[in-house]
């Protein structure tokens, strides 16, 4: 698993991303072609629509052209440490937008996500609380 550590829009050029189309917007992430970006507020759910505008607390993600798809957060030094040196399962609240010690960018493949059962809270910065293999 990768732990990227640029800004969004460095990775949005470095993954050859486009915006939405108005005729995507609001259509699941999993059936737009490859090479695209967008905002959902469903993090690691089966379904993740996607908006072309980022609406307060919303989460950025990234559909490349192999596929994948990657949602990016904000983490704490201590997380990111975790995963960049492959700790296995790490415990993490992964924020939307910077929040408290939460700084840290990174971008990390849904397939190495398994969110907590309870729904985002709304509150306190809109964390999804999950653990991120990063073996």
């Amino acid at each position: 698993m990768a732990v990227e550590t640029l800004t969004a829009e460095a990775l949005r050029a470095s993954r050859s991303l486009r915006n939405l189309t108005r005729e995507e917007e609001g259509t699941d992430v999993f059936l737009l072609p490859g090479g695209i970006y967008g905002f959902t507020f469903s993090p690691g759910q089966k379904e993740m629509p996607i908006y072309a505008k980022q609406p307060y607390q919303s989460f950025e993600v990234h559909h490349l052209k192999d596929g994948s798809t990657h949602l990016l957060g904000f983490v704490d030094a201590g997380v990111k440490s975790k995963l960049e040196s492959k700790a296995g399962a790490v415990e993490a609240a992964l924020y939307p937008s910077p929040f408290g010690s939460s700084t840290e960018l990174v971008s990390i493949d849904i397939k190495d996500l398994q969110p907590a059962k309870k729904a985002i809270s709304r509150e306190d910065g809109n964390p999804l609380k999950t653990l991120i293999y990063s073996e």
